[in-house]
C-alpha cells in the first residue's frame, strides 16, 4: 500500500468486500480484516451463502 501523504508504503494486505444490491444501487455489509484473518473472510463469505465455482482441474 501507498501512503502519498506520509511518502512511505507497506506490505499491508487487507481483504475486503461488499454485496452489491443492484435494485437500490447500494453497496451492502462491508468487510475490511487484515488478509492473514482467513477464518474472518471465511466467516463473512459463509454467512452470506457465498460459494466458489472454481474448477481448479485438481482430481
Amino acid at each position: 500500500m501507498k501512503n502519498r501523504e506520509l511518502g512511505k508504503y507497506s506490505d499491508d494486505c487487507w481483504n475486503v468486500g461488499y454485496l452489491l444490491d443492484k435494485e437500490f444501487s447500494m453497496k451492502r455489509e462491508p468487510f475490511t480484516q487484515p488478509c492473514e484473518d482467513d477464518d474472518a473472510l471465511k466467516d463473512w463469505q459463509a454467512g452470506r451463502g457465498f460459494e466458489t465455482r472454481w474448477d481448479l482441474g485438481v482430481k
